[in-house]
């Protein structure tokens, strides 16, 4: 949790010097660490940009689109706390740059200093180094320059005051490598009618206000809820009701312009910006309504309450229709409980909701709606509202545990890949972290699961699997609670998915797959509980990835239940098959069935049918599936034990499959008969193995797309150019 009290202040200085090396470690465990490429920037908020030339370099510019001829070359950067920045390329190497933040803050940020730094005569420790805390960045293609021109890079840096007296400013560069230059203030917190005086701030130009309201100042006779041991005089700002002005994250939503922004205390909200110079749209008017919405904060989508309850590290991300909350919970320390949850919503404003159906600003029924709290009822308790994305956890290869992962970012990449970035401290290193990316998949509940490993290339399938390649024994890990003050970690458990749709070992009940890709279901409870509510049904999918640590590519399984707590998994064996049935003792003194195909019945092999032409050859007959996407005609199929040549393609053999896109021919097929692909509108790729094809019978490709290629031998290819003449 963000307190500005004498303990966290040293803590984030020492959090600066960890960015360089792991405090308390060896010489060659340093050296190994800092080799490790991993970022290790402190609440990371990435972005992707642009350079020109074969290689980047920091003199490169750094764009915000890309140019007509697809040319630039993609780059990621990440921003955070206590001036860390680096860039990848990858994803996976991580290289520290500076810019004239790390060299000129108290200069570019003295204006906000004013404000931020009220405090620190009397209490003696704030500096703006160690309090310039976590920047959202985004390319602005609205952005006015004043010279004709439009476009720049935003920054929106929070400058963190010791008694909530904080402030969210905003920053340009033609570069997303730097310099930066200061433009305005966006939003202030924790003013008064004294000391922290409100008209230093823009409360009186947002809101037309002559005076101060009293909800935002503490009541006659009522302590401001601020840290114990404090030396400054305190500010009478309601903290229990006023955002605390850190945390932005800005984003475009249907051509508007927005931030969220806020850090326990009185929740998260949401504000207009105007996308033209990156400033508060002042004309857009928020009414005050309870829990709903401020005159000066905005719209409220979350939290409250201030009781260690108001979550911190808002990031939205829209994916595909709907809109996703990223909160997280907890302090921010290894053995503090820092946990990432999820809400989602059909529209930007909210309300948001996790899977279970709970509102981000309220605990449930029976609570005071003015409060608004969602997790009070916890403190440090891990709580259960918010989908939780992930617990502390320790996979049994690995020699030490994750924990206090948070304050994440998301990235939608180019490529249709959604990532969560975030930073992770360990069992084993002290305050020591790094930053680690999961890709994130969206489960048919609505909810959001991040793959088991980190990121090293994978993609998700766009298929369903055979149900062999994903059944088996997995080690899963539940993300349930765990005591975070001992870091303990949530460990492995083994379930398996049986071939018969079944689920046995720690946990039982049944699995599916979907028909349209790699998305699963399970409905399962612990087989240690018999109790109804200990069931839950959990979605997500399956996909492989390299697992950790090692170059092992394994199956794994990602999943969310309605219970809002997520299970991750990987595959260690194939299930066991399927009993076979015995004959019937009736049938037993029967003679024995003739092995291979019988001369002129037909017989279906996966997707395909064929019809014997003899003992040994067949031919690809009438194929009316309507989801065939591909085919393989092989040089051979097995037909009840027996392998055969494919001889021929079957006239009408795949007319009128409309989403076959993609043909293998064989290298024994001899014939294609009449209207073999007629109407197989989608069909781009045919592919000749062999140089058999002696005959191809009439209107055989007739209907097929019109930039279909053809693939052969490269001494047949003049032989083979009649086929698509045939159209």
């Amino acid at each position: 949790m963000k307190r500005m009290n004498k303990v966290l202040a040293v803590i984030l200085s020492l959090a600066m010097m960890i960015t360089i090396a792991p405090a308390n470690n060896g010489t060659s465990k340093a050296a190994e660490e800092a080799a490790s490429g991993y970022a290790k920037i402190h609440d990371p908020s990435i972005v992707i940009g642009y350079y020109e030339g074969e290689t980047y370099s920091d003199k490169s510019v750094v764009y915000g689109t890309q140019n007509a001829d697809n040319s630039r070359k993609k780059i990621y950067f990440i921003f955070g706390s206590h001036k860390s920045f680096a860039y990848s390329l990858d994803l996976k190497e991580w290289k520290t740059f500076t810019n004239n933040i790390n060299t000129s803050a108290a200069t570019l940020f003295a204006e906000d200093a004013k404000w931020a730094s009220m405090g620190a005569k009397s209490a003696g420790y704030w500096n703006i180094h160690g309090n310039l805390w976590a920047p959202d960045v985004i390319w602005n293609p609205d952005y006015d320059n004043g010279d004709g021109t439009k476009g720049a890079w935003m920054m929106y840096m929070s400058i963190a005051g010791i008694n909530r007296n904080s402030v969210i400013t905003l920053l340009t560069s033609k570069s997303l490598n730097g310099d930066w230059t200061r433009k305005s203030a966006i939003v202030y917190s924790g003013f008064d009618k004294g000391d922290y005086d409100y008209t230093k701030t823009d409360y009186k130009a947002v809101t037309g206000d002559a005076d101060l309201n009293a909800r935002y100042m503490v009541k006659d006779g009522a302590k401001p809820s601020i840290a114990a041991g404090t030396t400054f005089k305190e500010s009478r700002s309601n903290r229990e009701y006023c955002a605390h002005a850190i945390d932005p994250c800005v984003l475009y939503d249907n051509g508007k312009l927005w931030m969220s922004y806020g850090s326990w205390d009185g929740g998260i909200y949401l504000i207009e910006l105007d996308k033209t110079t990156g400033l508060r749209d002042t004309t857009h008017k928020y009414q005050y309504k309870v829990n709903e919405s401020d005159p000066y904060m905005g719209i409220k989508i979350a939290g409250g309450g201030f009781a260690y309850c108001g979550g911190e590290a808002s990031y939205i991300k829209k994916i595909g229709s709907k809109y996703y909350l990223f909160i997280s919970y907890e302090g921010l320390e290894a053995a503090k409980g820092y946990n990432m949850r999820v809400w989602t919503s059909d529209s930007l404003a909210g309300p948001y909701k996790d899977i279970s159906g709970d509102d981000a600003r309220f605990v449930g029924d029976g609570v005071d709606a003015e409060s608004g709290t969602y997790s009070m009822i916890s403190r440090y308790g891990f709580g259960t509202i918010g989908t939780r994305l992930m617990s502390y956890y320790k996979w049994n290869h690995m020699d030490y545990g994750f924990v206090a992962q948070g304050h994440n970012s998301v990235l939608s990449d180019t490529d249709g890949k959604n990532y969560v970035v975030y930073h992770t401290r360990f069992t084993n290193k002290g305050e020591y972290f790094e930053d680690r990316i999961h890709q994130l998949f969206v489960a048919k509940n609505g909810g959001i699961v991040a793959a088991p490993f980190e990121y090293d290339g994978e993609t998700l399938a766009t298929k369903a699997y055979d149900a062999a390649k994903v059944a088996g024994s997995y080690q899963i890990l539940s993300m349930v609670n765990v005591k975070a003050a001992d870091k303990e970690c949530v460990t492995e458990k083994t379930i398996t998915l049986n071939l018969d749709g079944t689920v046995t070992g720690e946990y039982t009940g049944t699995w599916s797959q979907a028909s349209d890709g790699p998305y699963a279901t399970l409905k399962i409870k612990s087989a240690s509980s018999t109790q109804s509510k200990d069931e839950a049904t959990y979605q997500g999918v399956f996909v492989e990835q390299t697992k950790e640590g090692t170059k092992d590519k394994v199956m794994c399984l990602t999943i969310v239940g309605n219970n809002d707590l997520s299970v991750w998994g990987y595959k260690t064996q194939d299930a066991d098959p399927l009993p076979v049935k015995t004959a019937d003792p009736a049938q037993t003194n029967k003679p024995a069935t003739v092995k291979g195909p019988v001369k002129g019945k037909t017989y279906t092999v996966g997707k395909l049918k064929y019809k014997a032409t003899s003992k040994t050859k067949v031919t690809v007959t009438g194929v009316k599936s309507k989801k065939l996407t591909s085919a393989t005609i092989g040089a051979t199929v097995k037909i009840k034990g027996k392998s055969v040549k494919v001889t021929a393609i079957g006239s009408n053999a795949f007319a009128k499959c409309k989403k076959l896109k993609k043909v293998t021919i064989g290298k024994n097929v001899t014939k294609i008969g009449k209207k073999a692909f007629y109407k197989c509108s989608a069909l781009k790729t045919v592919t000749v193995k062999g140089k058999k094809v002696k005959s191809v019978g009439k209107n055989a490709f007739k209907g097929i797309a019109k930039k279909a290629k053809l693939k052969t031998p490269a001494s047949k290819k003049k032989a083979y150019k009649k086929l698509f003449k045939i159209k």
